[in-house]
């Protein structure tokens, strides 16, 4: 059976997510199939270059934005218990 892998299928590959017998089969496929080897090239060559840069946590004060429109987001959301009954 001859399977068309995806993308998500090449980043599973990349980060070896696969089992044995998917990994097998997606080393064979790109073997035979120059299209799909060059996307894994372009991944690879991506994931190569994150893995270099430098991430900065965001600061204290972004985290209490987003953590408070979390928590104002979800109490619209919840209705209250007095209409429930």
């Amino acid at each position: 059976m001859h399977k068309e892998f995806t993308q998500h299928d090449l980043i599973r590959y990349i980060y070896d997510e696969m089992s044995t017998y998917e990994a097998q089969q997606m080393a064979k496929a790109l073997e035979g199939n120059w299209a799909l080897k060059e996307q894994y090239i372009a991944l690879l060559e991506s994931v190569e270059v994150l893995d270099t840069c430098s991430l900065r946590s965001p600061s204290s004060t972004s985290i209490d934005i987003i953590m408070s429109y979390s928590k104002n987001s979800q109490q619209r959301q919840t209705p209250e218990l007095e209409t429930l009954f």
